[in-house]
C-alpha cells in the first residue's frame, strides 16, 4: 500500500516511474519535493508529497467502488490462484492460500473495511477529501 501511495505521486509528477526508481529508496521524497518547488513555486515539502500519493490512490478507489468492486473483486487469475508454484520459496503454494491475509493487511495498511474493501469515512476526512466520502455515501459505496 506504501508503495502504492508512492508511485501514485511519481506518476502524477509526469516522470517515468522506471526512471525515477520505483521505491521510496531510489529518490528520497525531500529530492522530489524540492524539485516540484522549483518547477511550481510554491513550496512542497516530502509529506505533502506522501499525502498527495495517499489521496490519488483513495480517488482511484472511490472511482471503483462506485463502479461497484468490492472485496471478493480483487482476485488474481484462476492460473495464479490455484496452480501451484513449481520452484522457489513459495514452491507447491497456490495464491489461494494466501491472498485473503494479504487483502486484510492491505485494505487495513490503506485503512479501508476489510471485510467489503470499502473506504472508511474517517479516512477520507482524514485526507480532506470530505466530497469524495459525501457522494460515496450518497451512492452507498461507503464501509458503513
Amino acid at each position: 500500500a506504501l508503495g502504492e501511495n508512492h508511485e501514485s505521486m511519481i506518476n502524477s509528477l509526469g516522470v517515468c516511474i522506471i526512471a525515477a526508481g520505483a521505491g521510496p529508496t531510489q529518490f528520497h521524497l525531500d529530492v522530489w519535493a524540492k524539485a516540484v518547488t522549483a518547477a511550481i513555486g510554491d513550496e512542497y515539502t516530502a509529506d505533502d508529497l506522501r499525502l498527495a500519493g495517499e489521496r490519488i490512490v483513495n480517488l482511484q478507489k472511490a472511482f471503483n467502488s462506485r463502479l461497484g468492486l468490492r472485496r471478493e473483486d480483487d482476485m488474481l487469475c484462476e492460473r495464479w490462484m490455484k496452480e501451484p508454484a513449481k520452484s522457489g520459496p513459495g514452491e507447491g503454494m497456490k495464491a489461494e492460500d494466501y491472498l485473503q491475509q494479504t487483502l486484510d493487511e492491505y485494505y487495513e495498511c490503506h485503512g479501508w473495511d476489510k471485510k467489503t474493501s470499502l473506504q472508511r469515512r474517517q479516512k477520507l476526512e482524514e485526507l480532506d477529501m470530505h466530497s469524495v466520502a459525501e457522494v460515496l455515501d450518497r451512492e452507498r459505496a461507503l464501509a458503513k
